[in-house]
């Protein structure tokens, strides 16, 4: 007891200091426990803030964010898609079908089997040496009646305007063999070219791809043919278009084309109008497939970025880039026109390069159709209705649909499964 009491005593003279003692420890201990819980929640929730975010980070960076719902979504979206594709393609490739009759001359048999037969499908050795011996004699001459040119052999002369006298020195018209009581309205100049072009060389029956090939160009040519008469349908008196000075497509086009995109063309055009007098180009047209041992479709459709597509591949697209070319002389005033009749052609033009180069001629124009003393000119001079002609030269691409095929559209696999 006695001992007790001694601890007391002195418990009770120094209380304060151990009092102050026990508070620091307490203190120090609560503090550290305080510490070690709020660096855990800390960590726990910074953990939480980071991988939300990291989440979120990684949605924004993917084209194609998946969840549980996209796949399914983006799959029903595709399938809608395909359905207005599809229709679309099926209107537009029954409309082309009614410009792309092959020939009569070629008989029933052989449009039924053409026309029921699949585009790869190899064509009878028959009908391939009928085709040869017999299309081009037929079709040909139907080409100059479209815009009412005089066929190749038949001499004409330049048709004087309303109320004018004829040109001095001009010959007399000679007969239109294919159709002699129709007037002739438009000079064709590069008739010969294309002439040969849509000719066959040698004696052997010809491929099944050349055919497909060449019936493409009649069908080509009576489209850019029917543009131009469709153009002149609308002029009163003096067509609008009076001279075809160049029509070409394909490879040739192509080439045109390519040069046309390039970077300082204007420049170039410029230096050879100047050093040569013409810009126009001046080489003859080459028949199809006579390129040796290259392909008859090399360079001669264009892919979208308006490269040459690669042999062999065109029956595999939704449809052909045909690259086209015309040189025209024709009244400026109604280049509208022309560009309008290209757009609503079924065989559609895409007119993607224009230029237009003015011609010589009076510079006080006269009113198109004018008569009378006052309208008549001197050899040489412009006529009226001609003081107003220019060069127009149009670059663009014709579109040729294949048969609507739902295979090539695409099913949105590639993007489904990099989403995943």
């Amino acid at each position: 007891m006695d001992k007790v009491k001694v601890f007391l005593a002195v418990l009770g003279k120094y209380h304060f200091w151990l009092l102050c003692g026990l508070a620091v420890v307490l203190g120090t201990f609560g503090w550290m426990s305080a510490r070690g819980s709020l660096s855990a929640d800390y960590e726990k929730n910074k953990s939480a803030v980071t991988g939300t975010f990291s989440k979120l980070t990684g949605v924004t960076g993917t084209a194609n964010p998946p969840n549980e719902n996209w796949t399914a979504a983006i799959s029903e979206l595709t399938k809608q898609e395909q359905k207005e594709v599809e229709a679309t393609w099926n209107t537009v490739y029954d409309q082309q079908k009614k410009v792309l009759a092959w020939p009569e001359v070629m008989g029933s048999d052989f449009k039924t089997w053409i026309t029921t037969r699949s585009p790869s499908e190899e064509i009878p050795d028959l009908y391939r040496q009928n085709y040869r011996t017999e299309v081009l004699r037929a079709e040909f001459p139907k080409l100059a009646q479209i815009v009412q040119a005089a066929p190749l052999g038949a001499e004409t002369r330049s048709m004087p305007a309303p109320g004018q006298p004829p040109q001095p020195g001009a010959k007399p018209a000679a007969a239109v063999a294919a159709a002699p009581s129709a007037p002739v309205r438009v000079q064709w100049e590069n008739q010969e070219a294309v002439q040969k072009s849509l000719e066959f060389t040698g004696n052997n029956a010809p491929t099944s791809l050349e055919i497909r090939l060449r019936q493409e160009d009649y069908w080509v040519y009576q489209a850019l043919l029917n543009i131009i008469r469709k153009t002149n349908d609308a002029a009163p008196h003096v067509p609008y278009i009076k001279v075809i000075e160049d029509l070409r497509l394909g490879a040739k086009a192509a080439d045109l084309y390519t040069k046309g995109m390039a970077p300082g063309r204007i420049d170039k055009i410029a230096a050879a109008a100047s050093e040569e007098g013409s810009s126009s180009p001046t080489e003859s047209l080459s028949p199809a497939g006579d390129g040796g041992e290259a392909p008859p479709d090399q360079d001669r459709y264009l892919q979208k970025d308006g490269t040459a597509l690669p042999a062999g591949t065109a029956q595999t697209e939704q449809f052909k880039r045909l690259p086209v070319y015309l040189k025209l002389v024709m009244d400026q005033r109604e280049i509208t026109r022309l560009l309008t009749e290209c757009a609503n052609y079924p065989l559609p033009v895409e007119v993607r390069q224009l230029r237009i180069t003015p011609s010589g001629g009076s510079s006080q124009p006269a009113g198109r159709g004018q008569g009378g003393p006052a309208a008549t000119a001197a050899p040489g001079a412009a006529r009226p209705g001609e003081a107003y002609d220019v060069s127009v030269e149009i670059s663009g691409i014709i579109y040729l649909f294949n048969p609507p095929d739902p295979a090539k559209l695409g099913n949105g696999t590639a993007e489904t499964q990099s989403a995943g």
